[in-house]
């Protein structure tokens, strides 16, 4: 089944609105994870706070790569997986490493991969060429 299938008959304008929105908020992401990774730099005392902030770095520098995985069709998967690998950990170590809340850890975590993945799925569906050619006339 073809990426244009998939999309499920959606027209061209709500395809692109999709990837929009979610290119404004992997973006949004990005930069959180950025900034929030350099002002976290001088306070990572232990290896858990580095770890942390290092997989904060990554999914902010991640994200930024996303959307050019996405546009140019070239290393979506890995991207995708890298990145929600990346928030997924930034996500789940930071209640333990900062507040010492396992529990919350696994939630956080859950909630992560489960908006890292919501994205990924925006921007796929947003940015299937292929449906243009069968939409075109929408």
């Amino acid at each position: 089944m073809s990426l244009a299938e998939r999309a499920g008959g959606m027209t061209v304008r709500t395809r692109r609105v999709l990837f929009v929105v979610g290119l404004v908020l992997t973006l949004a992401l990005a930069v959180n994870g950025l900034l929030g990774g350099a002002s976290q730099l001088s306070a990572s005392h232990t290896p858990g706070e580095r770890l942390q902030t290092d997989t904060q770095f990554a999914f902010g520098i991640l994200a930024l790569l996303l959307p050019l995985a996405m546009l140019t069709r070239r290393f979506i998967r890995v991207t995708v997986v890298c990145w929600t690998i990346a928030l997924t950990a930034a996500g789940a170590i930071a209640p333990v490493v900062w507040a010492g809340s396992a529990a919350i850890g696994v939630l956080a975590g859950v909630a992560s991969a489960a908006i890292a993945l919501g994205l990924a799925w925006l921007m796929w569906v947003g940015a299937a060429r292929g449906a243009d050619a069968i939409d075109s006339t929408t």
